[in-house]
């Protein structure tokens, strides 16, 4: 389906010539690619957007690979390439191991906040457009009439790493967030105080 356009090919590249061997395939052959890895992407920022290629960027916390680049190059390549005019969504990676570190995601969207990406924008990369971008903008993602009701509330913003989750739902029904570490919280929270001497 992807070859008549109506399905996204998920192309894998980080490194800079890896890029630009995508965007030359992409150039001659009329896809909807989507690139995953992106850690070089922001140096081709102004190609990704003409082509409208949108990035799963996975290397918020990645150091740099390169011995002259700054510190922050990882921290600042989602709002580079957001200038441009690329859509970022954010990934904490691809491999078998990347599932446990999707809890990570707020803190990844929060980082590129904090080095110039504009928080609406960091909260669209990891609910609106990872959404677009598998073809289930019409049923989630956004908070609108019709919509498929997935979402949590927290006593905070979402992008600050102290806030927590307070009420949970998914398709609309509510979920518990009562677990054994929860209970042993309460448990333990109510003990006796220990006199002052």
């Amino acid at each position: 389906a992807w070859v008549e356009g109506q399905e996204p090919l998920f192309i894998h590249a980080s490194e800079h010539r890896q890029i630009q061997s995508v965007l030359d395939w992409v150039e001659t052959n009329a896809s909807k690619v989507v690139l995953v890895g992106g850690r070089d992407a922001w140096k081709s920022a102004h190609r990704l957007a003409d082509l409208k290629v949108p990035v799963v960027y996975e290397h918020t916390f990645t150091l740099p690979q390169d011995d002259t680049a700054s510190y922050d190059v990882q921290f600042t390549a989602p709002s580079i390439l957001y200038r441009a005019g690329v859509k970022v969504i954010f990934s904490e990676g691809s491999n078998r191991f990347a599932a446990s570190a999707v809890r990570n995601l707020p803190y990844a969207a929060a980082q590129a906040a904090a080095f110039g990406l504009p928080e609406d924008e960091a909260m669209k990369g990891i609910t609106r457009y990872p959404a677009e971008v598998l073809g289930m903008g019409h049923r989630i993602g956004s908070l609108k009439t019709g919509m498929e009701a997935s979402l949590v509330t927290l006593n905070g913003p979402l992008l600050d790493i102290r806030s927590q989750v307070t009420h949970m739902w998914i398709k609309g029904q509510p979920v518990s967030l009562e677990s054994r570490h929860t209970r042993l919280y309460e448990k333990y929270r109510k003990r006796p105080k220990v006199p002052e001497r």
